[in-house]
């Protein structure tokens, strides 16, 4: 396999955008905020009202965390994948094996972001009925 200048210029663009999404996901604003959020009073009251009781974050909302971020970059390269299946199909020029290539790479990755979207709802789903769970009050 050739490794061309754009092949080259493209994995480096993902490669630092992957790198600035990580650190912004890193950078977590409640622990820069910490001193503040522990003078305020009645804050055990508020934490209460939605479902935190001042503990730490447990194991179950974290690993929930890491396979949404997961999706995330994997919906995003299904996404860059129906643009470039959008580009071969721009600049096939008429070659109609071109064309037939480009509706296959368009449709394998809208399949694939469909998949995608499906898991990141049942995800989310899921992380709210544990949520709902683990705070809920017995009467």
């Amino acid at each position: 396999m050739k490794i061309t200048k754009q092949r080259t210029l493209i994995f480096l663009l993902l490669l630092s955008f992957f790198t600035l999404q990580i650190i912004c996901v890193l950078n977590i604003p409640e622990v820069q905020a910490g001193n503040l959020w522990e003078m305020q009073e009645g804050r055990e009251k508020i934490g209460a009202e939605f479902g935190q009781a001042g503990e730490p974050t447990d194991v179950r909302v974290v690993m929930v965390n890491i396979i949404k971020i997961f999706l995330t970059f994997v919906g995003i390269i299904f996404l860059i994948m129906i643009i470039l299946g959008g580009y071969k199909w721009m600049t096939a020029a008429g070659n109609e094996d071109k064309v037939k290539e480009a509706k296959t790479q368009l449709k394998t990755a809208i399949i694939g972001i469909i998949i995608i979207l499906a898991a990141y709802v049942i995800t989310d789903f899921i992380a709210e009925e544990v949520r709902k769970a683990m705070f809920e009050e017995v009467w």
